[in-house]
């Protein structure tokens, strides 16, 4: 019988092998075209001044417990009313992550019996929720709406059912359909929607306010995963809904109420990023003129921030990262078994702290010592 050790030793060695062992390393000392900082506003002063505000405020740092226990506090709850109020819902639920949100909400919600059809490029913590909710869940192809049509036309109309998605998928930058699969709410009347908002909140939209709200679809949206980490600049995550939907929560997700409640020092950090939202016309303005400049000189397309450069192969999409990294830039790889074999990946995220002259000189190098080509006819 192997020992414990052994076992764990043979796993990494196998992973080794093929070429996907994963490591953490600190590369801020590279230009940023990998982070989801699409903002800038993880090293914005924003966040800084807010700590500064807490402590000359004397507002509590930490929260102490658990949100049913000590951690609640007019602050949380202040913040949830501002995060509500700027989507246009009746009611927001603070987590501690969007994974949290996801697994919380879904695993909750979602019961054995009910019917789940969800998108193939689904990320890792909606597949993670829809196991723990035991529900019947199907894959449809990815934004084929037809697909999904013919999966609905065999299930049973009688039973509880949803569609998850995301708003704006990690790996394409593409988005969901939104408005037409509104549409097929008119015959289904017992689909609820779930929406994913975490690469669209503070990128798509005029202020960034997420393509649910940019697109006026909040009511008939069943529920809404808001996370902070990423174009906000800070962490956490918020589920959006119905009054009625918090309540339920706050009484059954166990990813809510087994766990310590958010600081008000986060919370601080998100009151301060939604207002850099309204208030910061010139970081939504900077990056789309960065994004303009790459597909410019590129001819890639991309309604987000994200951008795809397909490199075939776990070693050679490893391999163009690290002569990226040489010359200076944070561009990560994206290897199987992340997206399908062959389509293995340079994924680069465009940011407004980025400069022109940055991103001529990545597209430059791409070209010159990747070996890329683009079609910019």
């Amino acid at each position: 019988m192997a020992s414990l050790e052994s076992r764990i030793f043979s796993s990494l060695e196998k992973r080794k092998d093929l070429g996907l062992f994963r490591s953490i390393s600190d590369k801020n000392h590279l230009i940023d075209f990998s982070s989801n900082d699409y903002l800038g506003l993880s090293i914005d002063t924003i966040h800084q001044e807010t700590t500064k505000q807490l402590v000359s405020n004397q507002q509590m740092v930490g929260s102490t417990g658990s949100r049913l226990l000590s951690g609640e506090s007019a602050y949380l709850s202040k913040t949830e009313s501002i995060i509500a109020n700027f989507h246009d819902v009746e009611a927001a639920l603070l987590f501690s992550s969007g994974f949290m949100a996801n697994i919380g909400l879904l695993g909750t919600v979602i019961r054995r019996g009910d019917l789940v059809f969800y998108d193939e490029l689904s990320h890792s913590s909606i597949r993670v929720g829809l196991q723990l909710s035991k529900a019947n869940c199907t894959e449809f192809r990815h934004n084929d709406l037809q697909h999904l049509l013919d999966l609905l036309s065999q299930s049973d109309h009688t039973k509880v059912c949803f569609v998850v998605v995301e708003s704006v998928y990690s790996m394409d930058g593409d988005e969901a359909p939104l408005l037409q699969l509104v549409e097929l709410k008119q015959n289904y009347p017992n689909l609820h929607i779930i929406v994913d908002e975490a690469h669209s909140i503070g990128v798509t939209g005029k202020q960034g306010e997420g393509l649910v709200k940019h697109l006026k679809l909040a009511e008939f949206i069943f529920a809404q995963v808001v996370t902070y980490g990423k174009a906000m600049g800070t962490h956490g995550a918020a589920v959006l809904g119905s009054q009625q939907l918090k309540s339920y929560l706050l009484n059954f997700a166990k990813s809510q109420i087994y766990t310590t409640a958010m600081s008000n020092h986060t919370a601080a950090t998100i009151r301060a990023a939604y207002d850099a939202l309204e208030r910061r016309a010139d970081l939504h303005s900077t990056l789309r003129k960065n994004k303009k400049a790459f597909e410019s000189l590129t001819g890639l397309q991309s309604p987000s921030a994200i951008y795809s450069v397909l490199v075939p192969g776990n070693s050679e999409v490893i391999s163009a990262s690290l002569i990226l990294e040489k010359h200076g830039f944070d561009v990560r790889p994206i290897r199987y078994p992340t997206v399908a074999r062959g389509s293995e990946r340079l994924r680069i995220n465009i940011h407004a702290h980025n400069t022109h002259q940055e991103i001529e000189n990545l597209v430059k190098t791409m070209i010159s010592k990747c070996r890329i080509t683009f079609d910019i006819s």
